[in-house]
């Protein structure tokens, strides 16, 4: 939409630029954006949905961490993110394969 293209935008290029890391081993995902980084644990994502060109994971009923197809750096880390999200929220991962 037209507001949030328009907010992202106006942030500096560096809070523009995330960077996740998925490990099929750890208790939760990485992220880094700007000078910032955190941990967020699997246990506290609400639930995950795959679109078309992203993966939406949600911290809560509003609020989403995007993860768009085109970042990963190997098309076959996709499939390879869809069990890790299979394997760590169950039946809260609502994907186009499973």
């Amino acid at each position: 939409n037209a507001a949030c293209k328009k907010f992202i935008s106006g942030l500096p290029e560096s809070q523009r630029r995330f960077q996740y890391l998925f490990q099929p081993e750890t208790d939760g995902y990485d992220l880094n954006y700007g000078e910032s980084f955190g941990h967020v644990a699997w246990n506290d994502v609400l639930k995950a949905t795959e679109k078309a060109g992203y993966f939406l994971l949600y911290q809560n009923s509003v609020e989403a961490r995007i993860v768009p197809k085109r970042g990963f750096h190997i098309p076959d880390d996709i499939p390879a993110f869809r069990g890790i999200l299979c394997a760590k929220l169950g039946a809260k991962a609502k994907l186009f394969s499973q």
